[in-house]
């Protein structure tokens, strides 16, 4: 009998011809979302915004140094601090033409609208293609949503959150892109180009973005240029396949240069007091703006140096996610590299990227550049809770089928989670309440009006933001004759003014006029302190730095701030002669026993000392004698000037004890502070209080002694805004 050979197989692209159908695709690699994902996503982003908005800063804020001057600068349309920022300053720019309440808080809503996206994208990367499940998705969404990072820049206008918005989108969309490849079903271009617009516009609103270069770039390469066709066995590389990623990489690149091509443009035609004037654009300029803007800053710490640095990064972990949080992370790690390799090598690279640099950096809140990290973190959070769930679910599953055990077990997961997420959320809300945030707005209204008339102000650059914000944007008290900062070619020694001279520093700090400076040493300046404010304890304000301090500049020494211990008048009412540190006296604490709700508050410290050397001294409002400030003040009795006020008197450090120091100034009560009865202390403090920006902690543990000196009845007064109509213009 014959024998039947087999029939020739038709090769797959033949069978499609022939029948006149597409082959069919790889399965999508993407969980499908679907209405209550959705539904999820729209209530994440509600009450994230509500979240934000409910906690935002109703003005100008202490939260960041950089505040005031980025909401100056965007509504000038102007160029920020280096590197530029170009891309925010048009973001914030629109924004702040949003008529909804005073400049400020314009641009804080754009951090807030954006903080609510980006932890919706995060819901989404996890659900469709990390954890690939709702619930893991929730919770990584929701740990990052409250960590207290990301929450503390998404109520104030800062630039942050706005680049994490735009990084989170790049990472959705190639992973979009790359799903849609390795499936088959087209070449997903669209996704491509997304993705490297969002990053390209990110570069422009923080340079440092730039590290992520390699991580995303090695994900594109593992997808591009071959590609898997339908029904083909192999990747195979396509011309007009290629033609369309590198349009894409094109796009990606121009949203990338064309917002520095405007910086480049626009340098010159920014004022830059410490640099010399430029007739044109320089790429010598803009080179020192930008790509050479953080050789101060950057490998700072290094050496030995490295385990304290990396100590930092473990609290701040501890910090946003907790114990249940970094464990959920630590098996997401390994379940994410198990489930979808190249997802886990970048998200890991990320980590990488942003660790090698900034664990080196030097930044005093170097907390917020950890944000792609701890956003990395929580999608390893949504991948261990699913990997979680599914082992709950395996172990007690039965015979039958799921069991109530199993409910039980995936609940009692859910609930430990969500005990995650709040566990620190008390704190993390008290530090992160921006709502009664009002600590520049009753200074400067105290002070705006206070100041003579044709005054003339010097100071440093950062702190002087604030009082730019009201002249600038709404043309406060245009009399006043402001020089702040250093300036190119200005002449050594500088006349006295023709008014009365006002500072936010003294002569001992750095990036400050000549006139202040007097390098020549011919024009002594002696600064007596004029109005102080005080702050709450987690608002990160550098008191030292001249943010809530105004001095009144003098040419001769004051004949009070030493007095003989007989002198008449030397008539301390509230005596308390204890000894508050080796050879350091507090002798008495006189104060007005009757204030009102941000208005100043006159204090005088009578100390006596044996040494000029003198520690930093706070003065408190508590509800209790030794329980949490409410609002602190801390300065240097004199403000370091004692050892030169010494030499200008004729005084030797062993006639010293024969003085008491007088230590007067008048402080700002914040209008947060309800009105009551309330204790008022002085304590002594170390210069680590100007440092504690990553994590505040209680004061109380920072305040190395207190010394009760009285109570203080405080009143209600009604507020003094600038922005008012009836303040003087």
């Amino acid at each position: 009998m014959a024998s039947i050979a087999p029939p020739t197989p038709v090769p797959a692209a033949e069978t499609a011809v022939r029948t006149n159908r597409r082959p069919a695709a790889v399965p999508h690699p993407a969980r499908r979302l679907d209405r209550l994902d959705w539904a999820i996503a729209v209530m994440l982003f509600a009450l994230s915004l509500g979240l934000y908005a409910a906690t935002m800063a109703p003005t100008i804020t202490t939260a960041s140094s950089d505040n005031p001057e980025l909401v100056v600068k965007v509504a000038q349309f102007g160029v920020a601090h280096p590197p530029g920022s170009p891309s925010y300053v048009w973001l914030g720019f629109l924004a702040s033409l949003v008529p909804l309440g005073e400049v400020a808080v314009r641009v804080a809503w754009l951090s807030a609208l954006m903080g609510a996206l980006t932890v919706v994208l995060l819901y989404v990367i996890a659900a469709r293609h990390l954890s690939r499940d709702r619930a893991g998705a929730l919770a990584g969404a929701l740990f990052f949503g409250l960590s207290a990072t990301f929450w503390s820049q998404s109520n104030i206008a800062e630039l942050y959150v706005p680049s994490m918005a735009l990084l989170a989108l790049c990472v959705l969309s190639l992973l979009e892109w790359g799903a849609l490849r390795r499936s088959g079903r087209g070449t997903a271009h669209g996704w491509l180009a997304l993705g490297l617009v969002a990053f390209g516009y990110s570069l422009g609103i923080h340079l440092s973005n730039a590290l992520y270069i390699p991580a995303f770039a090695l994900f594109i390469l593992a997808d591009w240029p071959l590609r898997l066709e339908p029904g083909a066995a192999r990747r195979t590389f396509s011309r007009a396949d290629f033609a369309r990623g590198a349009g894409a990489i094109a796009l990606g690149s121009l949203a990338g240069i064309v917002p520095y091509v405007w910086l480049y443009f626009t340098l010159p035609l920014t004022p830059m007091p410490t640099l010399p004037p430029m007739n044109g654009p320089s790429w010598e300029r803009f080179d020192e703006y930008t790509l050479s803007s953080w050789d101060t800053w950057r490998f700072f710490y290094l050496g030995d140096q490295i385990p304290g640095r990396l100590g930092i990064l473990l609290d701040l972990l501890w910090t946003n996610f907790g114990p249940v949080g970094i464990v959920l992370a630590i098996v997401g790690v390994v379940r994410l590299f198990v489930t979808h390799a190249r997802a886990a090598l970048m998200v890991v690279l990320l980590i990488a990227a942003n660790l090698t640099f900034y664990v080196t950096y030097r930044a005093p809140d170097i907390q917020v550049f950890y944000i792609p990290t701890f956003a990395a973190a929580a999608l390893f959070i949504a991948c261990g809770t699913e990997a979680l769930v599914r082992v709950l679910r395996y172990i007690f599953r039965s015979r039958a089928g799921r069991s109530t055990r199993s409910g039980v077990a995936v609940g009692a997961l859910g609930a430990l989670a969500a005990f995650g997420m709040v566990w620190n959320l008390p704190q993390t809300l008290t530090y992160n309440d921006r709502g009664d945030d009002l600590h520049l707005r009753d200074f400067y209204g105290n002070l705006l009006r206070e100041i003579p008339q044709g005054s003339y102000y010097y100071g440093r650059w950062a702190p002087a933001w604030p009082l730019r914000y009201y002249r600038e944007l709404y043309g406060v008290r245009p009399d006043l004759n402001t020089t702040i900062g250093s300036r190119y070619g200005e002449p050594p020694s500088q006349p006295w003014p023709t008014g009365p001279a006002f500072s936010n520093t003294t002569s001992r700090d750095i990036d400050i006029p000549n006139f202040l400076w007097n390098p020549t040493g011919d024009s002594p300046k002696w600064f007596e302190p004029y109005l102080f404010g005080m702050f709450r304890w987690h608002t990160q304000v550098l008191t030292e730095t001249g943010w809530l301090k105004t001095f009144r500049v003098l040419p001769e020494p004051p004949d009070d701030w030493l007095l003989p211990v007989d002198d008449l008048r030397v008539a301390p009412q509230n005596a308390l002669n204890m000894e508050v540190a080796p050879g350091l006296t507090l002798v008495s604490v006189d104060y007005e026993p009757r204030a009102e709700q941000g208005r100043p508050w006159r204090i005088t410290r009578y100390w006596r000392a044996t040494s000029p050397d003198l520690p930093h001294v706070a003065t408190l409002l508590a509800d209790d004698p030794g329980s949490e400030p409410l609002a602190l003040e801390y300065h240097q009795p004199l403000n370091g000037q004692l050892p030169e006020y010494m030499a200008a008197r004729g005084i030797s450090p062993e006639d010293l004890p024969r003085y008491l120091i007088r230590d007067e100034v008048r402080l700002v009560l914040p209008s947060y502070v309800e009105p009551g009865r309330y204790a008022v202390e002085v304590a002594m403090v170390t210069r680590k209080v100007a440092a504690q920006l990553y994590d505040p902690g209680p004061a109380t543990e920072s305040l190395l002694a207190r010394f009760l000196a009285g109570e203080i009845r405080l009143s209600a007064a009604p507020p003094l805004d600038p922005l008012s109509p009836d303040f003087g213009r």
